[in-house]
């Protein structure tokens, strides 16, 4: 039995043949190449520096080569072979063709794009051969066998097991792959939710994501108002906020000692005001004094609709900050520096002149760019309409950069309402790094309008099964 060269109707591990190259009747491959794509650079140089920066890099497409001896029987035989490969070839949707070198414990699989017969050579006998050659071209990279698992992740920072977060197992193969999830979660009725991916060494990961309930207030106080089971450590924690001034505003700072990089900041809160628009911010601090970088100011919309109005505790989005404020660069040639210790705060102001209170459960960190990742991605979420609870799950569909519904009891997609989305990048993950995924499964940072009685529940539990397919440059080893 030789290499196994075909085209084939799907990537599994017995797919329907649509046409060998390498069975022997007719055909059989006399010589086949599959090179790896070159790199694709830009490249920016000044007259301020010795050397250049590279801006970006991308492979470009690859082309396999394939000669072909056709043997048939008759004339006409081998024109049906011709015509039937003709038509493949020619396929504006391009075909997967199927690789498996003989020794080798699996296939890669090859998507082509519209190709031509590049020549024909008629070799005079009593029967048809022909000698073809034929120069096809291909996406960059080969696909593997589909992988996927299912994790359950707890919506806790404190939690024991997957706090927000999971390490997924060690990837397989050569470069970057989309990554492909489904969210379980019981009730999307007016959601909004976040997913992120962060691949790097064991000094970059920053996973779990770091959260701070231990709070130096600045104006106002802080104090525990008794027991709550709505909050990780159990008891409530009151934010008084400062009455003096036309605009009262209170600053609580905390310290954290996290890996260089950028953070996107999340608090998570409840008002008890079902009227006061109020007025967040995070800050990026060097002390508690204040300084360093502020964020944006968001006017945290309940999931129960209108301002303020909140049944239970919700996560608010306040974006991206760098902690530490300033540092070092990463790669220099003296060696990483460790952690750095920072501030991060969070302001808050209402617009009224007497002192108001809410309550504030944690500042969370989640990681959007630690300096030595290879890779980070963040995508938000949002359904707008009502849903029967149970019923329906979420897809982050990255192999084609959508999202939508699926009705579990039947696996259809919800077309009619696709979820309205922002991504600094969908999910993706990175053979030889350590890849963590986070989840942010209740998010009130707009206005969905009417929606169940109870938000952010600490103890509700997330199902999430990923998939993906390992991209090879080549060939698959069997390990990974």
């Amino acid at each position: 039995m030789g290499d196994v060269i075909r085209f084939v109707d799907s990537v599994q591990v017995s797919p329907g043949v649509l046409f060998d190259f390498n069975d022997e009747s007719p055909c059989g491959v006399t010589g086949f190449s599959a090179a790896p794509p070159a790199l694709v650079r830009a490249n920016v140089q000044t007259m301020l520096q010795d050397g250049s920066t590279e801006a970006g890099s991308v492979f470009g497409d690859r082309v396999i080569e394939i000669d072909i001896d056709l043997f048939a029987s008759s004339q006409d035989a081998s024109a049906t072979v011709l015509q039937n490969l003709g038509r493949l070839l020619s396929d504006p949707r391009g075909q997967w063709l199927m690789y498996q070198p003989t020794g080798a414990s699996a296939p890669v699989f090859f998507r082509t794009r519209r190709a031509d017969i590049r020549s024909i050579e008629d070799v005079q006998s009593s029967n048809a051969l022909r000698q073809l050659e034929l120069s096809i071209p291909a996406e960059p990279f080969a696909y593997g066998l589909p992988l996927t698992g299912t994790v359950v992740i707890a919506n806790n920072p404190a939690a024991s097991t997957n706090p927000m977060s999971t390490y997924l197992p060690e990837i397989q193969g050569d470069v970057a792959a989309p990554l492909v999830c489904m969210i379980g979660i019981t009730d999307l009725r007016r959601r909004s939710f976040a997913i992120s991916t962060q691949a790097a060494d064991s000094a970059g990961t920053g996973a779990p994501p770091f959260f701070t309930q231990t709070f130096t207030p600045k104006g106002g106080s802080v104090i525990n108002a008794g027991s709550d089971a709505e909050f990780v450590d159990g008891t409530k924690h009151t934010v008084l906020t400062y009455s003096g001034g036309a605009l009262p505003h209170t600053t609580l700072m905390a310290e954290v000692t996290v890996p260089f990089g950028d953070y996107r900041v999340f608090a998570r809160v409840r008002f008890s005001d079902t009227t006061t628009p109020w007025q967040l911010a995070a800050r990026s601090g060097v002390d508690l004094e204040g300084g360093g970088a502020s964020g944006p100011i968001v006017t945290p919309i309940s999931p129960v609709g209108g301002p303020s109005r909140q049944a239970g505790p919700m996560l608010v989005d306040l974006g991206v900050l760098r902690f530490p404020f300033a540092g070092p660069r990463q790669d220099r040639a003296l060696g990483d520096p460790p952690n750095g210790a920072s501030f991060v705060g969070l302001d808050t102001l209402n617009p009224g002149s007497s002192m108001l209170s809410f309550d504030l459960d944690y500042i969370l960190l989640v990681p959007a760019g630690v300096d030595r990742a290879v890779s980070a991605t963040f995508l938000k979420g949002q359904n707008a309409r009502e849903d029967t609870a149970g019923t329906f799950s979420v897809l982050v569909d990255s192999e084609s950069d959508q999202m939508y519904q699926i009705y579990n009891g039947s696996g259809a997609f919800d077309a009619g309402s696709p979820y309205e989305w922002t991504a600094v990048a969908t999910p993706k993950v990175v053979p030889g790094q350590i890849n963590v995924l986070h989840l942010m499964r209740t998010i009130g940072s707009y206005d969905p309008g009417p929606a169940p009685a109870t938000s952010d529940l600490i103890t509700a539990q997330t199902v999430l099964v990923w998939t993906y397919n390992p991209r090879y440059l080549h060939v698959r080893p069997a390990a990974s």
